[in-house]
């Protein structure tokens, strides 16, 4: 009963922070919104799902990255932390690790854009029509659990697991998933091909065809130029948002079961 109470808990602490990021976040999108007049009701949506799949993730997540991972490591421990950052400056060392969790992230962001089975799961990210800060939560609650062979698993590798690497790490990316996310009209200028930003990856998100599977990176476009999947936003490109064939998603049951055919009201 115990590790039942710590592991909700740890649940509501991550849904705590997340809701004090999309507050943050809508602050800017309110100064400064790429699409204006969004209203609050696809926000509160987003937030009420998220209870349900942070919920989910609190008891899943833990146990299948320890079944995986830990148990690999248990047995090859020669295998994990390949990468001795010690003698580095903390700042190559934070530069290499974030390209190396963009290269993993952006092939399965691509593989989920390009794989039925995986797009099932991914399409309620996309459904989104008011992209905002709260859209970063918008996520099925298999994908977390699926990242964890094509993502979590070549990082330990690569990088060793300390706890303040990982929670730091977790927090920063946390941050900025939100960032690019935000309904604000930002754009980097000269940076534009170097970080990605909320215009970067609202062409991500965009209904228009010419945008369909661009831009899958997180931190840095590198990896979209170099596999082809480039697009740059001109100065004042603010696509509308969602999917191509305008359905929308807004009942949290419908959100939990997606990928397994269900539509509000009736079975796909």
């Amino acid at each position: 009963m115990d590790w039942i109470i710590a592991t909700a808990k740890g649940g509501l602490t991550v849904y705590a922070i997340i809701v004090a990021y999309t507050a943050a976040f809508t602050v800017l999108e309110l100064l400064v919104p790429a699409e204006k007049h969004q209203g609050w009701r696809r926000r509160f949506f987003n937030l009420h799902y998220l209870l349900y799949y942070q919920m989910i993730l609190a008891f899943v997540m833990p146990a299948l990255v320890a079944l995986i991972v830990g148990r690999l490591m248990q047995v090859y421990p020669q295998a994990f932390g390949l990468i001795d950052g010690s003698k580095w400056h903390v700042a190559l060392f934070v530069v290499v690790y974030f390209l190396a969790y963009d290269f993993f992230y952006y092939w399965f962001h691509r593989w989920q854009h390009t794989w039925p089975l995986l797009w099932r799961q991914h399409m309620l990210h996309h459904s989104e029509t008011a992209l905002n800060a709260s859209t970063a939560a918008r996520h099925h609650w298999l994908e977390e659990p699926l990242r964890v062979l094509p993502m979590t698993l070549p990082l330990a590798i690569l990088f060793p697991g300390e706890p303040i690497v990982a929670g730091l790490g977790g927090l920063a990316i946390g941050a900025w998933v939100f960032f690019i996310h935000a309904n604000v009209r930002l754009h980097l200028g000269p940076l534009t091909p170097v970080i990605v930003g909320p215009q970067t990856h609202r062409i991500h998100h965009s209904d228009q065809p010419q945008h369909t599977d661009k831009n899958f990176g997180a931190f840095f476009p590198i990896w979209d130029i170099v596999f082809g999947t480039y697009y740059a936003p001109q100065k004042d490109e603010f696509p509308t948002t969602g999917l191509h064939d305008g359905r929308r998603v807004d009942s949290v049951i419908e959100a939990l079961l997606m990928p397994f055919g269900y539509r509000a009201g009736k079975r796909a």
